[in-house]
Order: structure tokens, then sequence, then C-alpha cells
């Protein structure tokens, strides 16, 4: 009685392990940045417990990005340039634009256009595109603010 008890108990606990495990790796996206604004950027994603996350990514590159809460991106012009966007200006990516991965990190790309604009790109991806395709709602995603100077 008391075995069986325990094998229960520790197949309860196994799924709801699992369940938190899944639940949590859905979350996680990594997003493929295609750089076409013809300079180099450095792309830094600020999230609300402080963390901070810097990218440096060369013109017509990409760099697999985590994603973020808040972002800068500063683009290394004469004069340079400062986009911000602020929470909720980049939208949670829909799931149509994510790789399907349960037990890793979902992967989505995007593109950066000259004025700062980013773009969803479909998944799989593998380098910049002439015209963006279809956009989620949300996108593409238009600075806050910018800053010149």
């Amino acid at each position: 009685m008391m075995l069986r008890r325990l094998v229960l108990l520790g197949l309860a606990i196994s799924v709801c392990l699992a369940s938190i495990c899944l639940s949590s790796c859905n979350r996680c996206v990594i997003i493929r940045v295609f750089n076409n604004t013809g300079s180099q950027i450095a792309i830094l994603g600020l999230d609300p417990g402080g963390q901070r996350e810097t990218w440096t990514v060369d013109a017509r590159a990409s760099a697999d990005l985590g994603y973020f809460y808040r972002w800068e991106i500063r683009k290394a012009d004469h004069p340079p340039v400062i986009w911000y966007y602020q929470p909720g200006t980049i939208k949670y990516i829909a799931d149509q634009y994510l790789t399907n991965n349960w037990l890793r990190c979902r992967r989505a790309a995007a593109q950066i256009e000259p004025d700062g604009k980013i773009w969803i790109l479909p998944p799989g991806t593998r380098a910049i595109v002439a015209q963006p395709t279809t956009q989620p709602a949300g996108f593409p995603a238009k600075p806050d603010k910018v800053e010149k100077g």
C-alpha cells in the first residue's frame, strides 16, 4: 500500500515537472535578426529585472537574439542613430512565424530596415529578403523614439 502511494506520488510529481518544463520551453524564443540597415548596429535587449544583453551585427549579417522586453538599436552612422522600442512595441511573435520545437527554444526570423522598422520573416529564413512578406499583427515594429546625434 505504501509503495503504491509512493509510486503514484512520484508519477504525479514527474507529470507536474514535465508540464512546467514544456510550458517554460515554449516561451523561449530565439530570433535570427538580419541587419539590412547598411551600417553596423549594436542591439541592446533589456528586461524588467535589469538583465541586459548586447549584440553587435555587421551590415548585411545576422545574429541570434533572445526575446527581450525593451530594445535599443544603435546604428553606427555619421552621425549615429539610436532607435528606442519601449515595452509592447515589439510584440510576441505569432505561432505561425515560429518554428515548432517542443523541447528547445522556438525560432523566429526578423529583419531591421534602414528606417528602424523591424519586419518578421518566415521561419527558417537564411538571408536578407528584398521584400518582406505579409506581417503579423503589430509588425513591422517602428521605433517609439529616434535619437540622432
